[in-house]
């Protein structure tokens, strides 16, 4: 089936006939090969992964705080200094708040244009999707896990029926992957993802199978869910994902369809080869192989049904798996890298447990044990905290009621917590400058300079790290536009200096040679009009490959460098060395525009009058 047809799949037909597939218990054929396979990937990366996941959902309640056991020892104090927590906070800021991101760029001196109208497509995709918050989520589970994913796939019912790129955050705990995968491009022949879908929702995007899919039982489940990160549904969003308009009459709705059914859905680079013969060959003694799934194998199947819903081409032309990896510190050769989170778990317990111990000391020295013989007349239970409380006793028994005062709180503790603290400052790479803060005793602005320099080392690595995935991540969607942006799309450009934003359309079509033109239309505002002018014709780009490069737009910007650039252009502005407009670029002044041309309307203003001053000759 070609890889166009798919997003066109469930109007006029059914995703997929699998007469083989009449009794959901007994497969057959090419179905038992292939819901076999994928069995198989399963267990492979559910052991491949074993080792990284066994603690991962205790690192979420690690950075939530709560990192006590449940006992009966209720008189323990049982504090959480959260050092976990503050660490992800204070690096987040520092990766995103330049607004990351992706242009695109030519290959060709013949694709500038081309290449420029792509970003603007970019641009406006990344804002309306608003991927700066699906950016923090994936960067967090990254942080607390050991990587987080992203896919990108094309869902035909956004942007009301004209269909969008769409990238969703994936629990790492739904991706298995072989052993030896480095990434999901590098040594990676499959993937599998784990999901949980409803019952009607897969009726209705595989209506031939309607009476087959059934809700999966209680307990019933091709593996243990114990220690899952997530137990929300996942969303399923394929170019399959369309309704299907075939069906004359609505199936009757039932109970079982808001159930939840558990779905693989397998991502594999299939070796299958096919022979043929090129035309020139007349007498066809040139036998000749290609693969039969160049652009990889997609398989849908239901593990508690034994059930094959899909089996075909992968959808996309990048022959890409749709899932982007991002790694806070990368381990070399190994797939899953490390968060900030695994090495921090056993000094937050060293540092909780010395707390507690401060604290129960306190609370021993403020509440100190009573002393009492038996037979003095005193009532146990009204010896309280209450102040000025007087205690009757009998007789000669006055000093068989006491509290016994403990020793002062050695100072080797206070000394042992600071040292703690310490440790994880350096584990986890923040200290006070990377948290704004002025270390004691440092006043020379110079050195604060340097010691940010300094402490924003890993900072900057992990900025890499972000920048890789998001390459990757901007390949990927520049490939899906390019395939599937057949109808027209409207992206506004904001306009400087408080002029009237553009509105651009755009419209991608194939072109004769194989490659792809796009058409703009750009709509200008008309002051005088006061209205938008549409251009008599639009601008068609000259043919491309459509292979473009992508700039990413990161943290290059991070506060510590940010502010070396500024104190730098102010010096060479006061040397000459550079001008006005360089100056206000490099500080990224709102409106720069505006006040270079106020400077050079006084500039042209002191001229004029200083020339009007001098006597006429």
């Amino acid at each position: 089936m070609p890889a166009e047809k798919i997003s066109q799949l469930g109007q006029h037909e059914a995703p997929i006939q699998s007469p083989a597939n009449s009794n959901s218990s007994e497969l057959t054929g090419q179905d038992r090969i292939d819901f076999k396979m994928v069995q198989e990937y399963y267990s492979q990366g559910k052991t491949a992964r074993a080792p990284y996941d066994a603690n991962w959902s205790k690192r979420m309640e690690f950075y939530k705080g709560k990192q006590w056991k449940n006992t009966s020892k209720k008189y323990h104090s049982k504090p959480v200094i959260n050092i976990c927590r503050t660490t992800i906070q204070s690096i987040l800021p520092l990766l995103t708040d330049a607004q990351p991101g992706f242009n695109v760029l030519p290959q060709e001196p013949g694709d500038f244009d081309f290449a420029e109208s792509m970003g603007t497509l970019t641009e406006s995709w990344w804002n309306k999707t608003i991927m700066d918050q699906t950016l923090l989520e994936v960067l967090m589970d990254s942080q607390i896990y050991d990587a987080g994913i992203l896919k990108v796939m094309w869902d035909p019912e956004l942007e009301d029926g004209l269909g969008d790129v769409h990238v969703d955050v994936v629990s790492p705990d739904d991706i298995y992957v072989p052993y030896g995968a480095r990434d999901f491009d590098k040594d990676c022949p499959w993937v599998v993802h784990k999901m949980k879908k409803t019952v009607g929702e897969l009726k209705r995007k595989f209506p031939k199978f309607a009476d087959q899919i059934k809700p999966d039982k209680e307990g019933d489940s091709s593996d243990d869910d114990k220690g899952d990160i997530s137990k929300q549904d996942v969303t399923l969003v394929s170019p399959i994902d369309v309704k299907a308009t075939d069906q004359t009459k609505p199936p009757a709705t039932s109970k079982d369809d808001r159930k939840t059914v558990e779905v693989y859905e397998c991502w594999a680079d299939d070796e299958t080869v096919e022979e043929y013969y090129e035309e020139s060959d007349i007498d066809k003694t040139d036998k000749k192989f290609k693969k039969s799934f160049p652009n990889g194998k997609m398989i849908i199947t239901l593990p508690n049904q034994k059930l094959v819903l899909f089996s075909d081409h992968s959808p996309y032309k990048h022959r890409k798996k749709p899932f982007i990896r991002f790694v806070d510190a990368i381990l070399p050769r190994e797939f899953w890298g490390e968060g900030e989170v695994a090495p921090l778990m056993d000094i937050q317990k060293c540092i909780n447990k010395t707390m507690a111990n401060i604290l129960d000391y306190m609370n021993f020295m403020g509440n100190p044990v009573w002393i009492k013989e038996k037979g003095n007349g005193v009532d146990p239970n009204r010896l309280t905290n209450q102040t000025g409380l007087v205690i009757p006793v009998n007789a000669g028994k006055m000093n068989t009621v006491k509290r016994d005062i403990p020793p002062p709180l050695p100072n080797y503790i206070i000394e042992f917590y600071n040292i703690l603290l310490r440790a994880a400052e350096m584990i986890s790479g923040t200290s006070d400058v990377t948290q704004g803060r002025r270390p004691v005793g440092v006043t020379s602005g110079d050195a604060i300079q340097e010691l940010q320099d300094a402490a924003q080392t890993r900072i900057r690595l992990k900025e890499r790290n972000m920048k890789n995935a998001l390459s990757q991540l901007g390949g990927q969607v520049t490939s899906l536009m390019m395939q599937y942006y057949r109808q027209t799309r409207v992206s506004r450009i904001e306009g400087k200096n408080d002029k009237k934003p553009e509105f651009v359309e755009s419209f991608i079509s194939d072109s004769e040679d194989g490659g792809f033109e796009l058409s703009t239309t750009k709509y200008k505002y008309d002051d005088e009009r006061k209205q938008y002018i549409k251009p008599d014709a639009p601008t068609v780009s000259k043919t491309t490959k459509g292979a473009f490069d992508v700039k990413i737009l990161s943290g290059s910007s991070m506060p510590f460098a940010k502010a070396q650039r500024s104190n730098l252009a102010v010096r060479l502005f006061e040397r000459g060395a550079i001008d006005n407009e360089e100056l206000l670029k490099t500080l990224d002044w709102k409106d720069y525009e505006q006040v270079l041309q106020r400077i050079q309307e006084n500039q042209q203003a002191a001229a004029k009058a200083e020339a009007e001053k001098q006597p006429v000759q």
